[in-house]
């Protein structure tokens, strides 16, 4: 077995509903893993999202992947899929700042549970130290000028002699990192924090609802397992990676779910 591991860029704000029946405010809530109760994909999502786009790319007029192949990775009701494709997990969470438009929150859970992924699906051994912090948040790049992110203003440096730059190799700007306690991560991702939308039907029945976001710039990750590197997986990992624009969940039509997906190197 061969695994390749992926990352998911929103463009956009994304939703991915749960589908449960819920009495809280927010009537269509997202994703979520349920060990850590953080935003997720699960791989059943991913895989529908994945198979619409491949499956509209191989009906072009000059594909870059045929259909032959798409049956092959994505299966059919008389064709075992080839590629598993595990849950996409969140890796990192845009937060408001001052300084700059935003950055990119992560906790040592996180790192660690990416760390063990990578390990035990023998896509790499990353050997280094996973940072952690207990009350003040770390961060890179320090400044003179009073720092705000969301809600904190006191912070550890995090030098760039200690950056771990493989396990954060999923951060696509060293100076926009800020690793978070567990805790305090968990509570920007729950349903006080994360943005959530009011949305009406237009037609003979109107009716108001909520939709909860993970917003723009948010970054998961995911496994693909397979048996054989060949020209099935290259035409599948060129397509994918290569500049797509790849929309996954719902409300396409009002400018959600637009992402981009990169191949990390390990």
């Amino acid at each position: 077995m061969i695994a390749k591991y992926y990352t998911i860029t929103a463009l956009t704000n994304l939703h991915v509903g749960s589908g449960d029946n819920n009495t809280s405010v927010i009537d269509k809530q997202i994703q979520r893993d349920a060990t850590t109760g953080l935003p997720c994909i699960y791989g059943s999502s991913l895989k529908g999202a994945l198979k619409e786009f491949f499956d509209n790319e191989s009906q072009k007029e000059n594909p870059e992947i045929t259909k032959a192949q798409v049956k092959k990775i994505f299966g059919t009701e008389e064709q075992t899929a080839a590629y598993r494709f595990l849950s996409a997990d969140l890796l990192a969470l845009p937060l408001r700042s001052n300084v700059k438009p935003y950055y990119l929150a992560t906790s040592a859970s996180v790192i660690e549970e990416f760390k063990n992924k990578l390990k035990d699906f023998k896509i790499g051994n990353i050997d280094e130290n996973i940072p952690t912090t207990v009350n003040n948040p770390m961060i890179y790049e320090p400044t003179d000028q009073h720092r705000l992110v969301e809600d904190f203003e006191t912070f550890r440096s995090l030098s760039i002699d200690t950056y771990p730059t493989n396990l954060l190799q999923f951060m696509p700007d060293k100076k926009k990192t800020i690793i978070l306690s567990d805790e305090d991560l968990k509570r920007y991702c729950n349903d006080s924090h994360l943005p959530v939308i009011a949305r009406n039907k237009i037609g003979e029945n109107n009716n108001l609802w909520y939709e909860q976001l993970l917003p723009r710039q948010t970054i998961l990750g995911f496994a693909v397992l397979f048996n054989d590197e060949d020209e099935t997986f290259n035409a599948f990992n060129e397509l994918l990676t290569n500049e797509s624009i790849i929309h996954i969940g719902a409300n396409a039509t009002v400018g959600m779910g637009f992402c981009k997906i990169r191949s990390l190197t390990i």
